[in-house]
């Protein structure tokens, strides 16, 4: 078996990872250094990291060819594959599989027909209601050099200037879905009090929390 002898990204100190691994966890001999990560970020293999849609707390690696069911070992839930990824028509009308993170909730997933708003809960922030719009809206803390179309005013030094992507989409039934991921934000981001992956993309439902820098917003539904 051949290895990688690579440097942790924390204290560079030699790791030695199989190059052929898929799973697991690496974590660095340094007994003065915590850095620990999923193996399949030093390797090749082509991993996705996804939340249990079912208990929300277990995590599923998955194998980018990957068919069939997957089971949490946290709560034993099993569940088809598919229902972690969007399923998007290509050239030829098949159906091709987008292995992007699509986290539903746990809840039955409601219909919306209206696109909703975040609500101010806590933080530094003097925008209190920050409405979306259909397409991609890119939230980032107020500054001259911010490219986000949501730029909001706020001295939380922890939220970036380009911090989260809400996508507002129209589905086929006319109702309306919200995809939150993290923009490479420095500090990351939580939703509903749990820190997100990298390739999360999660639906958002009434009264989700999210959480940017130390600001905490509630999604919402105005009603007219």
């Amino acid at each position: 078996m051949e290895d990688l002898i690579l440097k942790c990204p924390a204290c560079g100190r030699s790791l030695k990872v199989n190059k052929t691994a898929a799973d697991g966890v690496l974590v660095c001999p340094n007994p003065n250094c915590n850095y620990r990560d999923h193996i399949s970020r030093f390797t090749k293999v082509q991993l996705k990291r996804v939340q249990c849609r079912n208990c929300r707390k277990g995590v599923i690696t998955i194998d980018a060819n990957h068919t069939g069911n997957l089971t949490c070992q946290n709560c034993k839930n099993t569940d088809d594959v598919l229902n972690y990824f969007e399923m998007k028509e290509t050239v030829g009308n098949k159906q091709n599989t987008e292995f992007q993170t699509i986290i539903s909730p746990k809840k039955q997933q409601e219909k919306l027909s209206v696109i909703g708003a975040l609500r101010l809960v806590e933080g530094e922030c003097n925008t209190e209601i920050v409405k979306l719009k259909p397409g991609i809206n890119t939230i980032g803390r107020k500054a001259a050099s911010s490219d986000s179309n949501i730029q909001l005013d706020s001295s939380d030094k922890y939220m970036g200037r380009k911090h989260v992507n809400i996508e507002v989409v129209t589905k086929s039934d006319n109702s309306i879905e919200h995809y939150l991921s993290d923009a490479d934000s420095k500090n990351g981001t939580m939703h509903n009090n749990e820190k997100m992956f990298p390739e999360d993309i999660i639906i958002l439902t009434t009264d989700d929390l999210i959480t940017i820098g130390k600001t905490t917003f509630q999604f919402v539904i105005e009603k007219s």
